[in-house]
């Protein structure tokens, strides 16, 4: 799960969306979210915060960006149009 969630951080950051500090802040609440789980510490992210910042994700993935297909992509949220 962890993997899946660097993934898309990394993803994102390399298209120009946003910088991990700022994805962090965004998805997680928390701008130190994706450093701390780059450096190994995981005490932060609980399947609860894995999902959150999953379909955080998912709600607001650009459309010009393809999803990973290795990572299964939650249903939009309720009243969020899926971008892509």
């Amino acid at each position: 799960m962890i993997e899946h969630l660097l993934k898309l951080a990394t993803k994102a950051e390399t298209s120009g969306v946003g910088s991990h500090w700022q994805l962090g802040l965004r998805a997680a609440g928390s701008a130190k979210f994706f450093r701390d789980l780059r450096s190994g510490e995981r005490s932060g992210c609980t399947l609860q915060t894995y999902e959150r910042v999953l379909r955080w994700f998912s709600d607001h993935w650009p459309a010009d960006l393809e999803w990973p297909s290795d990572i299964p992509r939650p249903a939009p949220s309720a009243g969020e149009e899926r971008a892509a």
